[in-house]
């Protein structure tokens, strides 16, 4: 486990497409790599899970395997990568995201939240229930000693 940065690029020449990359150094925005920017960049604690952890949110996006590219829009990719459920922080947003869009990744943000906390409670009600039935099932036996 190491920690390292996970950022996301986009081309000017492929609109809707974006390439999640990592690094265990500092990218710098400013530079490009034939024409693509850097538009957002996030430090994880372990970089290993969290870029299986993005690739698990955009995985029905996915347009090319070998080189991790994309086909979903720059704030859906920004609003998943927040809100991957490990030690992580925003290091830097394109500053030329706008208002709106930084409105969008918010509320896609507390939308993925919401189905993860859902998906997370029923689980927990099935795992309650199949101890309950263990329990209940451990004192029939019991009582018919």
């Amino acid at each position: 486990m190491h920690s390292g940065y996970l950022y996301i690029e986009t081309h000017p020449d492929h609109p809707h497409r974006v390439r999640p990359r990592t690094s265990i150094h500092q990218p710098d925005p400013a530079s490009s790599d034939h024409g693509a920017r850097i538009r957002y960049i996030a430090w994880f604690e372990d970089i290993d899970a969290g870029e299986m952890h993005a690739h698990e949110f955009m995985r029905r996006f996915l347009l090319d395997l070998n080189n991790r590219i994309y086909k979903v829009d720059l704030t859906t990719a920004i609003a998943d990568v927040e809100s991957i459920r490990l030690k992580h922080r925003r290091i830097w947003y394109d500053p030329e995201l706008t208002p709106c869009e930084l409105d969008q990744i918010r509320a896609l943000r507390k939308g993925i939240k919401r189905r993860q906390d859902r998906v997370e409670r029923i689980i927990n009600t099935i795992g309650y229930a199949a101890l309950g039935l263990l329990a209940f099932n451990l004192l029939v036996l019991l009582l018919a000693m």
